[in-house]
């Protein structure tokens, strides 16, 4: 039986997410070794043998102004992995914390019926009703690193 190459696409913004998305490459890579993995994300993903697309973990941000800093560079990657999701197609997505931005990746990732999983959930407790509603229709798995 052939097995075709298990293509991930990760997306991580901030420096706790890379470091989180490196940790879990590592460990699917001893699962299952001829995995490739793409994304958005920084220089621990990319150690851990990410072809990282686009580097992002300098643009995590808190608060509105930081947010509108760096708002051109969040549409152009935003482009960037409707581009890959189009084309390259990956058998699927893993969000990593970033709710904002990763919401976007979630929506389309779910117009090209990619399976996306949010990893290192945002705290869907303290958003209102109708985010979490999006979130349920866009993801296919929500895995939180904390029991709450």
């Amino acid at each position: 039986m052939l097995v075709s190459r298990l293509k991930i696409m990760l997306s991580a913004t901030e420096v706790s997410g890379d470091i989180h998305a490196a940790n879990l490459v590592r460990a699917i890579r001893k699962l299952c070794p001829s995995t490739n993995f793409i994304g958005i994300g920084g220089e621990k993903m990319r150690e851990a043998g990410v072809d990282v697309r686009a580097f992002t973990v300098h643009m995590g941000t808190i608060g509105l102004l930081e947010g509108i800093k760096y708002y051109p560079s969040f549409l152009k990657i935003k482009s960037m992995a409707e581009k890959i999701l189009r084309e390259e197609h990956p058998d699927l997505v893993v969000l990593i914390d970033s709710r904002d931005f990763n919401l976007r990746i979630a929506y389309l990732a779910n117009r090209f019926k990619i399976p996306a999983i949010y990893y290192v959930a945002p705290p869907v407790w303290a958003w209102p009703d109708c985010k979490t509603k999006r979130l349920d229709k866009k993801l296919t798995r929500v895995r939180a690193i904390f029991a709450f």
